[in-house]
């Protein structure tokens, strides 16, 4: 697979072609965000975008995609060209990983993305940054729509905890100046990524803190969910993503 330059990745994006966007599954802001923001950089150069996903969005994040057409299905027979966004391998693509022959395009920001289509592949704090980088690469900064620069700054907040893991740097902080410049409600977003919660995911969170154990004189904590556990407090994966954050922060 060939990899990429960044002006050969804006060469490939100007041709106008019907496209297909996937996402990973369990898909988290900054996928959302990136797959998002491309959409519109997309239909602004002229091309049909369509955002796919291999299972239901989180409620939570549906403030992202907003009015975007969302596919959990295809055969990708209608599609001229198919990009994977912050996608590392076929197998985080799910159900969808059996048209991984036909992804045109990669645009990535993990290091040990495997490179199964011709890719671009940047080591920074968020895939929405690429994204952002590449819309201001093709001359669109100021022809966008204010979503994507909300999407953008979605993606890039909740990949960084809202901006405070070690893989924020100078250029995160720049790229999101700009984006608040444009006017977007980054405390908004900032609350409906990090402050808003379920009812499903108030009883995981209950049930990590009452089963949760301590081992290796209090350096180390788990949590087993059970399928049962699941099944008799009805809850869904979905409800499941965030417990890890509640035991990391114990000290």
């Amino acid at each position: 697979m060939n990899n990429l330059s960044f002006c050969q990745v804006l060469d490939r994006l100007r041709e106008i072609k019907k496209t297909a966007i996937i996402c990973h599954r369990n898909p988290d802001p900054d996928c959302l965000g990136s797959a998002t923001a491309l959409a519109y950089v997309l239909s602004e150069l002229g091309s049909q975008a369509t955002v796919l996903c291999c299972e239901r969005l989180p409620k939570r994040l549906s403030f992202i995609t907003k009015e975007k057409e969302i596919l959990y299905s295809g055969d990708f027979s209608e599609f001229e060209r198919v990009i994977c966004v912050d996608v590392a391998s076929p197998s985080q693509m799910g159900e969808l990983d059996k048209f991984s022959h036909r992804v045109d395009l990669t645009i990535d920001h993990h290091t040990m993305n495997t490179r199964f289509s011709d890719y671009y592949m940047e080591d920074c704090a968020a895939c929405a940054q690429i994204i952002f980088k590449i819309a201001e690469g093709l001359g669109l900064y100021d022809r966008l729509p204010i979503d994507f620069f909300s999407s953008v700054y979605a993606g890039i907040s909740g990949d960084t905890g809202c901006f405070k893991y070690s893989n924020v740097t100078d250029e995160t902080h720049i790229i999101a100046s700009k984006l608040i410049s444009k006017g977007i409600d980054c405390a908004e977003i900032n609350s409906l990524i990090f402050e808003t919660k379920t009812f499903g995911e108030v009883v995981a969170e209950r049930l990590t803190y009452q089963y949760m154990k301590l081992s290796a004189d209090g350096k180390l904590a788990t949590i087993t969910f059970t399928n049962k556990m699941k099944e008799e407090n009805s809850l869904t994966d979905e409800d499941l993503g965030d417990i890890v954050n509640h035991i990391r922060q114990i000290i």
